[in-house]
C-alpha cells in the first residue's frame, strides 16, 4: 500500500508554530462563500444555498416561459377577435 493512498485529514493541532495562520488560511479558502455566479453554480458546500439557487433559477425560467405564453395568448385572442369582426362586416 502506498503511503499516500488514502485521503489526508487536516489536523491543525499537529502544527505548533503555524496553527493559527493555517486555520485562517483554511477558513479563507475553504469556508468563504462563493463570490461569482460561476462559483455559486458549482459550489455544493452549503446544500441550503445550493438548492435555493437552483430553485430560484427554475422559478425564473418558468416565469419567463409563462410571460411569453401570456403574450402569445393575448396576441392570438386579439387576432381572432379582429378576424371575427372582419368576417361579420
Amino acid at each position: 500500500m502506498a503511503p499516500f493512498a488514502g485521503p489526508r485529514r487536516l489536523d491543525l493541532d499537529k502544527f505548533v508554530f503555524w496553527k493559527d495562520r493555517l486555520a485562517e488560511l483554511y477558513e479563507e479558502i475553504y469556508l468563504a462563500p462563493p463570490d461569482t455566479w460561476r462559483q455559486l453554480w458549482i459550489d455544493r458546500r452549503n446544500p441550503h444555498q445550493y438548492y435555493t439557487f437552483w430553485i430560484a433559477l427554475m422559478v425564473l425560467a418558468l416565469s419567463l416561459v409563462s410571460c411569453g405564453a401570456s403574450i402569445l395568448q393575448a396576441w392570438a385572442s386579439i387576432r381572432a377577435l379582429n378576424l371575427q369582426v372582419a368576417s361579420d362586416t
